[in-house]
């Protein structure tokens, strides 16, 4: 779970075992980092910056992010954050996220960065940008859980399994969930395959770890329709090793009048409910045209949802096309910081040229008070409708 954790002393690395029954030849390719010795500070937490202050107030609005990808672009969608009370191997703050440059898959690799203050990130030291590869399609969706008892950082995230047929056509034959793990953020294991759906697109894998033996993977199943698909559900699977998974089953998890497309979900510690950052559209509309939501339950299956979207397109004008998978970290029990992925249209479409857009991240720290005001406001209407017109909201099946 992605709840403030205490780090304790490092223990020496060890070999980290490949679990499950595939071989070398089933994995993406890892791309290794340079070995280094395992950093270790125990000191207070650095002082918070301005910028995550409690009393920031939303109007001042997202500031935007810089992130120096691994492809020199510096375009990112899909953040995830842990944040520790203290530093973690020199960090008190790590994300993974992957470049997405003028929407290529062929660059949506998990890559990792770390901050000391939450807005300012960096690549760690021995860290060689993309952490993996996959030459069987594209990668995309990854999830960052700290592990406490065997004190590492565990990366989940979905691989796009495609296949080309003799008529050169490329067709889906599976979306897959794999895991990579690391005891110091530099030196990531071998990735394992735990979970796989072959002919659906099942994407945005959010795990959540409230126990021991209480492990929740939820996902957007969106069927063969993908970004275009005009319905879908958020499923959840359970496990009790964080390794061997449930099949999926029903959530709970919507917003009633949308289309789930991405999400993140925790557990809140402070407040004992779980929260869900749900990128969502109108049907018919497409996943390039997501507003982002938010809904609380108190078991991760029976949830609230609220009538006005956290961010919606048009109200930060990098984000003018779309508000896209975003995450959060409840930094105290009267403040929160969301970090956002988006886009907006760089090129417009031209006759059956589609559009070409540019994407980017953003933080915006809040109190938790504002920010339910906000997203309960029955009066405040979405902005963005006049951005997209002429924009047809539909995109490859083969979304981020």
């Amino acid at each position: 779970m992605k709840v403030v954790v205490r780090p304790s002393f490092s223990l020496p690395l060890v070999a980290i075992v490949l679990i499950g029954g595939f071989t070398a030849c089933d994995a993406p390719t890892p791309i290794e980092p340079v070995v280094s010795p395992a950093v270790t500070a125990l000191a207070t937490p650095s002082s918070a910056s301005a910028s995550l202050s409690a009393s920031a107030a939303f109007s001042a609005g997202p500031q935007a992010l810089a992130f120096q990808t691994y492809d020199g672009s510096g375009e990112v969608v899909h953040p995830d954050v842990v944040r520790f009370t203290e530093r973690w191997n020199g960090y008190q703050w790590w994300s993974t996220l992957t470049p997405y440059a003028r929407s290529s898959t062929l660059l949506e690799n998990p890559s990792v960065f770390a901050s000391h203050n939450g807005d300012s990130w960096e690549v760690p030291p021995s860290v060689t940008n993309p952490l993996v590869r996959t030459t069987r399609g594209y990668l995309s969706d990854p999830d960052l859980v700290f592990e406490p008892h065997t004190r590492a950082l565990w990366m989940y995230y979905r691989e796009v399994e495609n296949a080309r047929g003799s008529n050169g056509k490329t067709t889906h034959v599976a979306d897959n969930v794999w895991l990579m793990t690391s005891e110091d953020g530099m030196r990531w294991s071998v990735p394992t395959r735990v979970a796989a759906d072959s002919g659906r697109y099942v994407v945005s894998p959010s795990v959540v770890h409230t126990a021991d033996d209480d492990w929740r993977m939820y996902q957007v199943d969106a069927g063969t329709g993908g970004c275009s698909t005009k319905s879908s559900r958020v499923t959840v699977r359970r496990s009790t090793d964080g390794v061997t998974w449930s099949s999926r089953k029903a959530s709970g998890l919507g917003q009633p009048g949308y289309v789930p497309w991405h999400l993140d979900v925790q557990y809140v510690e402070s407040r004992g409910e779980y929260w869900a950052l749900t990128a969502a559209y109108k049907s018919g509309r497409g996943c390039m045209t997501s507003s982002l939501f938010l809904a609380t339950s108190r078991d991760g299956l029976t949830w609230t949802t609220y009538p006005s979207p956290v961010l919606a397109p048009g109200e930060f004008a990098p984000f003018s096309a779309a508000v896209y998978r975003s995450t959060f970290a409840v930094t105290s029990p009267d403040s929160v910081t969301i970090w956002y992925s988006g886009a907006r249209v760089a090129t417009p479409k031209r006759g059956k040229t589609p559009a070409v857009f540019a994407w980017s991240a953003a933080i915006s720290p809040m109190r938790v008070d504002s920010l339910f005001a906000r997203v309960r406001s029955k009066t405040r209407t979405q902005l963005g409708n006049a951005a997209l017109a002429g924009l047809d909201g539909s995109f490859s099946k083969s979304a981020p």
